[in-house]
């Protein structure tokens, strides 16, 4: 099945950092998932997707996600504070970032 067909993520819809060129399907690199989750300053949840996991490992939910800058390992790190989490970029299927939360 392909990440795109998964009825989880929405039945057509495609998830956001996956693309499809000509049925072939690509992959994000470490740099161009970096660019996507440059505004996790710990403002924001995310929640993460991945592929070819059981559906009861697929989604990842990262509560006041941190961008952990790139380090010497050039692996994708993200943090809640509490834990460290590294992301597969070749995996992601899609990403759900929460909207900052509006000032009273």
């Amino acid at each position: 099945m392909s990440r795109s067909a998964n009825p989880e993520i929405g039945g057509a819809g495609v998830g956001l950092m996956e693309r499809v060129i000509e049925g072939d399907e690509t992959t994000m690199t470490p740099e161009q998932l970096r660019i996507a989750l440059r505004e996790l300053n710990g403002e924001r949840d995310a929640v993460f997707a991945f592929a070819e996991m059981p559906s009861h490992e697929c989604h990842l939910h990262v509560p006041s996600a941190i961008l952990i800058p790139d380090e010497p390992d050039h692996l994708v790190k993200v943090t809640d504070g509490k834990n460290l989490y590294i992301i597969e970029p070749d995996r992601v299927v899609w990403i759900k970032v929460s909207l900052k939360p509006k000032l009273s």
